[in-house]
């Protein structure tokens, strides 16, 4: 093995751990890999690898970054979920005998209380 594709063979496989990582959805092991990863990318760049080991590097780091960006949004979805479920419930709409909107819900929380 050449030398300068020593370090895209390092930066490959830890391309795959990332893309295992993101898999469990162990977001914490992706940050600890950072700073590897961008000494690496660094030192790719430097030693100038095979043409078809370049495109490999660049076919996983974007399919990562694919996954990375699917698991932030699945992140946000379910914190919205949470902080709707734990609002408090808002005003319904409903309707009278005679047709018109009249809201229900919890606009007033008073308790009332009878003796």
């Amino acid at each position: 093995m050449r030398d300068p594709d020593r370090a895209a063979e390092r930066l490959i496989a830890l391309l795959k751990a990332e893309r295992q990582a993101l898999r469990r959805g162990r977001l914490d092991e992706v940050a600890a890999m950072a700073g590897e990863k961008a000494m690496l990318v660094e030192r790719v760049e430097r030693n100038r690898p095979r043409p078809q080991t370049v495109r490999r590097i660049a076919q996983m780091a974007a399919d990562s970054l694919r996954q990375l960006d699917a698991a932030l949004r699945g992140i946000r979805a379910a914190r919205a979920r949470i902080t709707s479920l734990a609002a408090p419930p808002s005003l319904m709409p409903s309707y009278d005998g005679q047709g018109r909107a009249q809201p229900i819900g919890t606009a007033d929380s008073a308790v009332e209380r009878r003796a």
